[in-house]
């Protein structure tokens, strides 16, 4: 089946809306104390520090969901957060391939004439995005936090591209921020870096970040400061507490139960007991992971195995369990050595969401059932083009 592209929109300003609950959080559940959120999620001191003080009434510039269908309904497995090297890259290697493969772009044209297309546009919304942020003449600037050689060739990617819309951006290594002082960094905008999953040994960049947070200006956006909290896995499991679905409008809470599958903190005796009882239903997730790394699916492991892995979250905290999602296969256009080819995948679909406004999708596919999008991403490929079709799902 293809994607219905009026169900495709309305979902995704659905997981906007998601995403807007989550600021609600705190106040809902931890009686508006931030610090008692932030430990609950287990972040780091030093990091916990950079969220309170980064925190805005705003969802982040760039939200990037990770979904999975589930009777063609985007059902939200993880509230990522976008990155300059996904948007960057993925709109440099769309380009590329539109310009190289003729097949693709034969398959693109029927399909239009069908019903229509969405492709990958994160980046160019990236750019419209950026545009806002100017405050008179001056330049947005980009600062690549880490320095990285491949976050830095990726930033220049990006710069050229706003070149080529007529938008004055600049690039700055973390040397100049360090020598600026922060009324003069009025319209930063830190895209690259690696902090999100860890604490980097690098006090050059904490000295960045902590000369950021001093601008009286605050037209700071920062993807990792609050991606350390929307990525949580836990928060999906607040979102469908019963006390947090309580408290909502009534279509605020249908959203959540429509679009976010049961997922719950594993606590004590009690969840062992009900997750062993329910073994194939379920499956574990730390609360901090990407690539499905510490996942375990209950239908694929040996029950000793799976009750001693409950029992070891139980005891050490920070992990959820959350319902097996039976997924749909979806035909997509993938890329080939060949040049590209329809198949029908199990995928991951990853809508971008910037500034509020939809950016096209990226898929993550696997054709093996045994494993599954949700759990293992170790046989997984990435298409190029992402298709809506007109046929209902």
């Amino acid at each position: 089946m293809y994607l219905d592209r009026a169900r495709v929109h309305a979902d995704v300003a659905a997981l906007h809306r998601l995403s807007e609950l989550l600021l609600e959080i705190p106040d809902r559940m931890f009686g508006g104390s931030l610090d008692a959120t932030l430990a609950f999620h287990g972040l780091n001191p030093i990091l916990a520090g950079y969220v309170k003080e980064a925190w805005k009434p705003v969802t982040p510039l760039h939200l990037r969901p990770d979904c999975l269908l589930r009777d063609g309904t985007l059902t939200l497995v993880e509230f990522n957060v976008g990155s300059g090297s996904t948007t960057v890259s993925g709109g440099v290697l769309t380009r590329m391939f539109y310009e190289t493969s003729k097949a693709f772009r034969a398959h693109t044209a029927e399909l239009e004439k069908l019903g229509g297309v969405e492709t990958y546009r994160a980046d160019e919304v990236l750019v419209q995005h950026l545009e806002s942020l100017r405050q008179a003449d001056e330049p947005v600037v980009i600062w690549v936090l880490d320095d990285e050689p491949l976050h830095v060739d990726l930033a220049r990617a990006l710069v050229a591209l706003c070149d080529s819309h007529g938008l004055d951006v600049r690039l700055a290594l973390t040397e100049e921020i360090l020598a600026a002082e922060p009324a003069d960094l009025p319209n930063v905008f830190s895209y690259f870096s690696s902090l999100q999953f860890e604490l980097p040994d690098r006090e050059s960049l904490h000295a960045g970040y902590r000369k950021l947070l001093a601008s009286p200006h605050r037209a700071f956006y920062d993807m990792d400061l609050m991606s350390l909290y929307y990525t949580s896995k836990a928060n999906l499991a607040l979102l469908r507490a019963p006390e947090f679905l309580a408290g909502l409008a009534p279509e605020d809470a249908a959203l959540v139960e429509r679009h976010i599958p049961e997922t719950v903190v594993i606590r004590d005796e009690a969840d062992i007991a009900r997750l062993t009882g329910e073994q194939s239903e379920w499956v574990i997730k730390p609360f901090r992971s990407f690539q499905a790394r510490g996942t375990l699916a209950g239908r694929w492991t040996p029950a000793d195995e799976w009750r001693a892995a409950l029992v070891e979250a139980a005891a050490e905290g920070g992990f959820v369990a959350q319902r097996f999602i039976e997924d749909d296969r979806v035909l997509q256009l993938v890329a080939t050595d060949q040049g590209a080819e329809w198949r029908r995948t199990i995928a991951i679909v990853s809508p971008h969401i910037i500034g509020g406004r939809f950016g096209g999708m990226s898929f993550k596919s696997t054709l093996q059932d045994a494993l599954i999008s949700n759990v293992d991403y170790s046989s997984t490929f990435f298409n190029i083009g992402v298709l809506v079709g007109p046929e209902p799902v």
